[in-house]
């Protein structure tokens, strides 16, 4: 998952950042939720989606299609379902293929925060606890510290593992 902080400093950037990504990691990032026009809230776009609500990046409804059709195309069943009946699919529906996409690098999802004013946070978390497979289920990750595979175990209290990209060089949305 890519989260995108300091949504409400610059607000015509969040574009920007998000085309810089998906140019990085192959094009599989998607929006979650979309940064409202003034940066102070954001947008659901997978849970509950908002389709008239109005974002600085794009449309929640080509928020929510672009998700959707990500994660069906790892499930042959249910994307005939999507295509046959062109009915709307739940999250719940939605689950094991959205875990399914993420094990295999075909959908990152985007997350659009502030922590300065709370925007997001909310629904971060929700996709966390709703979404994310946990530790122990996700892909043993490929880290290496001075040649050495890093163990990760996910049982123990041992200090977390992640990596953190810049990504944007603009010096205002440095801080």
């Amino acid at each position: 998952m890519v989260i995108i902080n300091k949504i409400d400093l610059a607000p015509d950037k969040c574009e920007q950042v998000l085309d810089e990504i998906n140019q990085i990691f192959s094009g599989h990032c998607l929006p979650i939720n979309l940064p409202s026009v003034d940066g102070n809230q954001v947008i659901d776009c997978y849970f509950d989606p908002q389709f008239e609500a109005q974002t600085q990046v794009m449309s929640v409804a080509d928020a929510h299609e672009q998700l959707i059709d990500q994660v069906v195309e790892v499930d042959e069943e249910l994307m005939s379902l999507y295509l046959e009946q062109g009915s709307e699919l739940s999250p719940t529906q939605l689950h094991d293929p959205f875990e399914e996409a993420l094990r295999s690098g075909h959908l990152v999802p985007v997350c659009f925060t502030s922590c300065s004013n709370n925007s997001g946070l909310e629904l971060l978390l929700d996709t966390f606890s709703q979404l994310m497979p946990t530790p122990a289920e996700g892909n043993r990750p490929l880290l290496e510290k001075s040649g050495e595979p890093i163990s990760i175990d996910c049982e123990s209290l041992q200090h977390s593992v992640a990596h953190v990209f810049k990504v944007s060089n603009d010096p205002y949305l440095e801080n």
